[in-house]
């Protein structure tokens, strides 16, 4: 398991969520700004915690808990993206 990949992953998505975060409280209005905050926060929180999760006790599914956790955050993304609709 490549416990660097999934850290750049993280700091992406932390840099991802800072722009987004100061756009939203700027003034940006979206149509659900509180879910569109929620999916922000999950989609950074979810990646760490399914890697700690892997790691904690190694076992050979441990790649597969960082796997389905990265899935996760991408569902998290797709959906932060289907949510960005400024002004509508």
């Amino acid at each position: 398991m490549d416990e660097a990949g999934a850290g750049a992953a993280v700091a992406l998505l932390v840099v991802q969520a800072a722009i987004a975060a100061v756009q939203v409280f700027s003034g940006t209005a979206l149509p659900e700004s509180t879910t569109f905050l929620i999916y922000l926060v999950v989609s950074v929180c979810v990646l760490p915690i399914a890697t700690q999760f892997a790691t904690a006790e190694p076992t050979r599914w441990g790649g597969a808990v960082v796997a389905v956790g990265a899935i996760a955050t991408a569902v998290a993304v797709w959906r932060l993206q289907g949510l960005w609709v400024p002004g509508a």
